[in-house]
C-alpha cells in the first residue's frame, strides 16, 4: 500500500528520522526487513512479532471487540 509507505515517510520527516528507514515502521517493510536477518536472529524476531500480536489482540480484547 503507497499510502502506508507514505504515511511512515511522513512521520519520518516529522520526527527528522532518515527517511531511508521509514519503510520500516510499515508492517510489510518489517516482515521484509525480518526475512533479510540471518537465521539465529530470526527466531528473536519471530518472538517478538508474536509478542506485538498478542499484545494487539490483548489491547482489541479490552476494548471489546
Amino acid at each position: 500500500m503507497p499510502n502506508d509507505r507514505h504515511r511512515a515517510v511522513a512521520r519520518a520527516k516529522r520526527n527528522r528520522i532518515n527517511a531511508e528507514y521509514a519503510h520500516m515502521f510499515t508492517w510489510k517493510g518489517h516482515m521484509k526487513m525480518a526475512n533479510e536477518l540471518p537465521e539465529f536472529l530470526r527466531k528473536d524476531f519471530q518472538v517478538g512479532i508474536e509478542e506485538m500480536n498478542d499484545m494487539s489482540k490483548r489491547r482489541e480484547d479490552e476494548r471489546g471487540h
